[in-house]
């Protein structure tokens, strides 16, 4: 063929046209309406009405291009017959900025509240050869407003042949199941299948569990910790040796009700804490000597009911395990304090013999100075010197609180004889009095004092208290020259 000449035509009619000395690299047209390009002996690329075609194992490549825009007048599909990537997006630049990118943007002119902004859909076909978004994320705007743009991201997947919401960013919430669906949510840790687990059909919370079933069904299946599976578990709430954790029973959304009960333990204190009564108050303590102690118990009926109902005679009470080893000394068993909390007697034993004035009368008493510590022998008879009242909280004098300051008894035929020293009382003795939680709950306290002030020092008789035995039933004791007992009736 000769050289082609200004605005000069040539007709191939269908013949290739080779471009190159080894006739390996051509261009043809021997299909109709078809234009081939052949690069070393390869069809790389075609050309039909409307579209051009890069053949399997060719590329077309941007190079040196400080910008590419390619802009589709339609739909741009790119379709391949195998399981190679599709689209690989590769950025060579080596520094720490973010790349490569993919911007899916909506250019609206006008945009507003709730537009949809960009859709991802994972796409495949059902058994009846319907095309199913079987997965899909969705991209809202829920605010336009310059400064205070909010967004929403929404992944949905088909559940039961109905798109489903699984997991829902907005703008003041992250959602899982927003569609309420028959759905469980697991957590896995390294050892745990089920660290968290949301049962949905039975609507309960599980840690370190997966079965409902060991729950007593819609009474404690809200929250459930742990497993029959496992020989050790538990909770642990943790706090400053400062501090105070609770577990709080709430049936109000405000005021007192928000506490109707707790369980707590005070840190600082070192002591398990129980209140109730509606109002959070606390009901009683257990101190961390094992000494339990009641406030707020305000009824007409027992503070105390202890129930072991049989009708047998196997079934027993109460057992109160106090005091020496040996049985030395005076133990006291159970004391009774008035309402105001005066103490008014006390059951003790001693030696193998309980005390409890079923036919001697008990009095309280006193000792001289030199001999309150260590006090009589059991038994030793004592004379009256003076006698004292006991004293309420505040201070004011008991009705019938008297009490007696004694001495050993040293002459025959004393007409001042009390009785017969039982033993030593000194936790009933008077003590410093101070401000308590029950005064607190009474509203006893005044403003510029707290729980723990000094309500009244103890007085004169402090730690001094002790017990005499004395025959009652209208008799008068007496001793005689050698000890004898003499009594009389009066």
């Amino acid at each position: 063929m000769s050289r082609a000449r200004d605005r000069a035509s040539a007709d191939l009619n269908g013949q290739e046209f080779i471009l190159d000395a080894d006739a390996d690299t051509s261009i043809s047209a021997d299909t109709d309406d078809q234009i081939d390009i052949k690069i070393a002996g390869a069809d790389d690329f075609q050309f039909t009405a409307n579209t051009f075609t890069a053949q399997s194992g060719s590329t077309i490549a941007a190079q040196a291009l400080t910008a590419t825009t390619i802009t589709a007048s339609d739909a741009v599909t790119i379709q391949t017959a195998d399981n190679d990537t599709q689209l690989t997006l590769i950025s060579t630049d080596a520094d720490a900025n973010v790349a490569p990118t993919l911007d899916l943007t909506r250019d609206s002119s006008s945009p507003a509240d709730d537009d949809f902004i960009g859709r991802i859909r994972f796409r495949g076909e059902n058994d009846a050869s319907e095309v199913i978004n079987y997965a899909a994320i969705n991209a809202v705007i829920k605010d336009v407003t310059d400064g205070t743009e909010d967004g929403r991201l929404d992944i949905r997947t088909f559940v039961a042949g109905t798109e489903r919401s699984r997991i829902l960013i907005n703008e003041t919430e992250t959602v899982f199941n927003e569609d309420s669906v028959d759905v469980d949510f697991r957590i896995e840790s390294n050892a745990k299948s089920h660290a968290l687990f949301v049962d949905a059909d039975n609507d309960s919370v599980l840690v370190a569990g997966s079965d409902v079933s060991v729950a007593v069904t819609n009474e404690a299946d809200d929250f459930i910790i742990g497993s029959t599976s496992k020989s050790i578990g538990g909770m642990t709430i943790a706090n400053s040796s400062t501090g105070y954790g609770s577990i709080n029973f709430s049936d109000a959304t405000s005021g007192n009700g928000r506490i109707a009960a707790y369980i707590a333990y005070d840190h600082n204190n070192d002591e398990w804490v129980f209140g109730g009564q509606g109002q959070g108050n606390t009901l009683f303590k257990i101190h961390d000597n094992g000494r339990w102690e009641q406030f707020g118990c305000n009824t007409t009926s027992q503070a105390l009911h202890i129930k072991n109902d049989g009708n047998n005679t196997n079934r027993k009470g109460m057992i109160v395990q106090c005091g020496t080893d040996d049985n030395s000394g005076t133990n006291t068993a159970i004391s009774f304090d008035d309402g105001d909390g005066s103490g008014q007697g006390s059951i003790t034993f001693s030696g193998g013999t309980v005390t409890y004035g079923a036919f001697t009368a008990h009095h309280e008493i006193s000792l001289p100075n030199a001999d309150k510590t260590n006090g009589y022998d059991y038994g030793t008879l004592v004379d009256i010197d003076q006698i004292y009242y006991a004293k309420n909280r505040n201070g004011t004098e008991q009705s019938r609180g008297i009490r007696y300051l004694v001495k050993k008894s040293s002459s025959a035929y004393s007409k001042k004889i009390l009785g017969a020293y039982c033993g030593d009382m000194s936790e009933q003795a008077d003590k410093d009095i101070y401000y308590t939680e029950d005064d607190k709950i009474k509203n006893k306290i005044p403003s510029d004092k707290k729980v723990g002030d000094l309500l009244r020092e103890a007085g004169t008789y402090k730690g001094n208290l002790h017990q005499a035995g004395v025959l009652g039933d209208g008799h008068v004791i007496c001793n005689g020259e050698k000890g004898c007992l003499i009594f009389s009736t009066c």
